[in-house]
């Protein structure tokens, strides 16, 4: 009953540590629907069609962000990109906790979780398993970290100078899956769909705050 990007932003202004919500696009429709929203905490900055492409990176559109007027002089960004519809608001505050309190490049948000992992050839079809000597157990497998797409805290300083949103100190707050749910594909989209319909979204207690 609601636009997938409505997920992002009602967590962001439960936020209590973002100052200004931006959503960059080159949708008017999107921009409208903003409209619905306290126009001094959340608005829409259109972008050029030369950043509107299929190749064009997250880090060129923030660093476009960045250049106008209005963003002058700040600090760090945060991207919540609308495709992890389910980070919390007190996931949002945790990142930027981090950054601040370790002076920080970037903070990312990442989900743990026990895969074999390994390097596959398409021409031989061979198979070698990252780990040697693995455990014969899977409940003895270590823990695999991996970021989860949901939240980035960067410095606007490095992300110019490195063109990247992970800069060389960088933390990381751990989320539960649900939280760093990431939709790319049709699958991840029925997925999404399911724990909404299912009450696993709304069971964590802040989707309808």
């Amino acid at each position: 009953g609601k636009p997938l990007l409505a997920y992002t932003i009602e967590q962001a202004l439960r936020s209590k540590r973002l100052n200004r919500i931006v959503v960059s696009t080159d949708c008017t429709e999107i921009e409208t629907y903003l409209r619905g929203y306290d126009s001094e905490r959340v608005t829409a900055h259109m972008r050029s069609e030369s950043l509107s492409g299929d190749l064009v990176s997250t880090e060129e559109v923030l660093v476009d962000v960045l250049d106008q007027e209005w963003a002058a002089g700040v600090e760090a960004v945060v991207t919540l990109p609308p495709t992890t519809p389910f980070r919390s608001a007190e996931t949002i505050d945790a990142c930027i906790e981090l950054f601040e309190a370790n002076r920080a490049d970037s903070v990312l948000a990442i989900c743990r979780r026990k895969i074999r992992m390994g390097t596959f050839d398409p021409d031989t079809r061979e198979f070698d398993l990252s780990m040697k000597n693995p455990p014969a157990r899977m409940s003895k497998w270590p823990l695999t970290s991996f970021d989860n797409s949901s939240v980035y805290v960067t410095r606007s300083g490095v992300l110019r100078e490195t063109g990247l949103i992970l800069g060389e100190k960088t933390f990381a707050v751990e989320t539960d899956e649900i939280q760093g749910h990431d939709i790319n594909t049709p699958i991840d989209w029925a997925i999404a769909e399911t724990l909404v319909e299912k009450g696993f979204v709304s069971n964590h207690g802040w989707l309808n705050n």
